[in-house]
């Protein structure tokens, strides 16, 4: 009789045991799930930033694509052409502005070789402004400093 009590009680308790590592098991399993349930809805939120963020930069880039070649346009109806200066000529200005468009800064960054024409640049973005911007305010840290190419001809 004492012997089948213990048989009884070791294997209550070895029920018992197993019993409690099985919850342990599913408990730690539904853990695990959870865990990968969030990396996996953090990955998907941060592909979707990722994913609006490279959308917001092409509008971006739209957008200034677009303002660039209104400014282009701008600097080239304010060029006076020197007398003398051979046809295809350029150069690269680094333009800085301010807001509103108006015009803080001109570097020549390339000369084109004749400095008559780089100077009647310079005079030309001076000129032009208030150079065009778009309404959003958002947007003028992409205009703060513009890198211009200046081909006339």
């Amino acid at each position: 009789e004492l012997a089948a009590r213990q048989t009884a009680e070791a294997e209550k308790k070895r029920k018992a045991e197993a019993a409690a590592r099985q919850k342990e098991e599913t408990e730690r399993a539904a853990k695990e799930k959870a865990a990968a349930d969030a990396r996996q809805r953090e990955a998907k939120a941060a592909l979707q930033a990722q994913l609006a963020a490279e959308q917001e930069q092409e509008r971006a880039q739209g957008i200034v694509s677009e303002y660039v070649a209104y400014i282009d346009d701008k600097v080239t109806r304010n060029w006076l052409r020197p007398h003398g200066i051979p046809q295809g000529l350029s150069c690269v200005v680094q333009v800085s502005l301010i807001p509103g468009g108006d015009v803080a800064k001109v570097e020549i960054l390339q000369s084109s070789g004749n400095a008559i024409f780089d100077n009647s640049v310079e005079k030309a973005v001076f000129k032009a402004a208030p150079l065009p911007l778009p309404k959003d305010p958002a947007m003028f840290g992409y205009f703060r400093d513009l890198r211009l190419v200046f081909k006339p001809d």
